[in-house]
Parts: C-alpha cells; sequence; structure tokens
C-alpha cells in the first residue's frame, strides 16, 4: 500500500479451511493524533482491501484496546480512499482513555462473507499516547540567520507535540506545564535542539543557519 501517510499496513496470514477459498486482506490505519488529550474524542480512518480486488463497501471494522475490549464499529463506505481502487475506508469515532500513558491499540477485520465471499480477517496495531490538557501555549517564530527572513514549513517539536510554521514563520503549539526537549529544523539548515521549562505561555525566537551540506532527513 502506498499514498497514505502515517498509514500502518498488516497482511492477513489466515490460512482458509480445506475446500473454501478466503480472499486474503490488508488493513491501514491512519489520522491518529499524537498525542492525544486524554478522555477526549478523536477520529481515526481504517482502510481495508481485498488482495483479489473485492469491493468491500459495507464491512465492519472494529477498534480493540489494549486487552482486546471492543471500543468501537464502523462501516467500510462505498468510495475507495482516494488515489487508490480497492482500498474502502471508514472513519471511526473513538475516546481516549483517561489517563496519561502509552497504548497499543488495534484495528481489526473480521473473518466472514462479503459480496457474497469469504474474506480472511486482518488486524493491524497503531500506537496511541495519551496526555493532560494543555495549560500554555507556545509561540515559536522562526527566522533565517543570514536573510532575517521568515521560515516557513519548519519542524518545530516539544516533546510529543509537533507543528510546523506558517507563512509567517510562526508556530504556535499547546502543551501542559512541563520541561521539553524542545527542536526546531528544516531541510538544508543546521537544526537547534535544547530544551526548555514551560511554565506559562511563552514567546520563543530561533535563527536557523542555512548548512548546504545537512541531512534532509527530519530528527
Amino acid at each position: 500500500m502506498v499514498g497514505l501517510e502515517g498509514a500502518r499496513e498488516s497482511e492477513s496470514s489466515s490460512a482458509p479451511p480445506v475446500g473454501v477459498k478466503k480472499h486474503g486482506t490488508s488493513m491501514a490505519v491512519w489520522n491518529v493524533p499524537t498525542p492525544v488529550e486524554f478522555g477526549v474524542g478523536f477520529n481515526p480512518r481504517i482502510g481495508v482491501r481485498c488482495n483479489d480486488g473485492c469491493a468491500l463497501s459495507g464491512a465492519t471494522v472494529e477498534v480493540l484496546d489494549a486487552v482486546g475490549k471492543r471500543v468501537a464499529t464502523a462501516t467500510l463506505g462505498p468510495v475507495p480512499w482516494e488515489g487508490t481502487k480497492d482500498l474502502y475506508w471508514a472513519e471511526v469515532e473513538i475516546r481516549a482513555p483517561e489517563d496519561e500513558a502509552y497504548h497499543e491499540w488495534s484495528a481489526r477485520f473480521p473473518e466472514g462473507e462479503v459480496a457474497n465471499l469469504q474474506h480472511a480477517e486482518t488486524s493491524q496495531l497503531f500506537a496511541l499516547r495519551t496526555t493532560r490538557p494543555p495549560q500554555c501555549t507556545v509561540t515559536v517564530g522562526v527566522t533565517d540567520a543570514a536573510t532575517r527572513e521568515p521560515v516557513d514549513s519548519a519542524y518545530v517539536r516539544l516533546g510529543l507535540y509537533t507543528v510546523y510554521t506558517d507563512k509567517s514563520g510562526v508556530a504556535k503549539v499547546s502543551v501542559p506545564k512541563d520541561s521539553y526537549d524542545f527542536v526546531v529544523w528544516k531541510t538544508r539548515h543546521r537544526m537547534q535542539r535544547t530544551t526548555i521549562e514551560v511554565t506559562k505561555d511563552d514567546d520563543l525566537r530561533v535563527e536557523l543557519v542555512q548548512c548546504k551540506a545537512c541531512t534532509g532527513l527530519l530528527p
């Protein structure tokens, strides 16, 4: 599967019973926020495809928590995801757990009959980090050290929280009070990295130095 940024995909390995040919299936999960405020609703997307190209619209998918309890279900829509021929998908409504922790949940496509044909079960793990409600807003202004011009689309990270600057070189991120690893970076610029303590709303200014030899990979 290609073309779904941040998606994770699994391939079914279920073996069909003797005499019954089950169509293999694969699954992708995307649009999972990181982190998500605990107790707050979010809407991941789940896509499933049949290895033989069957239309899976109307089939059910479900989300299971870390102990296998079903927390949500949804029905695959009638139209494949844009840019694909056979990835049928659904948006699922979920409420995040009421704690601050790392969770491994899973999406599942149950074994069963779809379009009068048997399809094998498949599932896909996805990570979910829950955190406290935000208490402060940090505004980050990024400029080029040589030109003094704003740097747009610069990567800004405070701990688990990531944003990108807008055309005016500004990014805003709301976080709980805490100490954070603070990173600012853009391709062909030297990365700036430090640790900051966030106790109130704050404005930070960062100058990025151009560097032709710097890597194009995210930090």
